[in-house]
């Protein structure tokens, strides 16, 4: 790969960081005004969500390498999940407990 493929590689994921982030406050929000709540609640719901897919992610497995690159894998993800979610409620001035 070289550097101009990387770079665009890495931008996309950005972007796609971006959207997911802002896609799932617009759905806990969407949920919340449902249902009359507030923000410090939609704090709680994506914490829950992201220790969710921690969970899930914990029992796959990436296919076609060794089980060690499977799990080094998926703490990875696991990691970037929870990274995005902080990002996301700190940019929202709210705490994830």
């Amino acid at each position: 790969m070289n550097r101009e493929q990387d770079l665009e590689l890495r931008a996309r994921i950005m972007a796609l960081e971006y959207l997911v982030k802002h896609l799932l406050y617009n759905q806990a929000v969407a949920l919340d005004d449902a249902h009359d709540e507030n923000e410090e609640v939609a704090a709680r719901e994506l914490v829950q969500f992201a220790e969710n897919c921690e969970a899930d992610l914990e029992r796959s497995t990436v296919s076609n390498v060794d089980p060690a690159t499977s799990d080094h894998v998926a703490a990875l993800v696991s990691e970037s999940v929870r990274r995005l979610v902080d990002e996301l409620l700190r940019e929202r001035g709210l705490k994830a407990g």
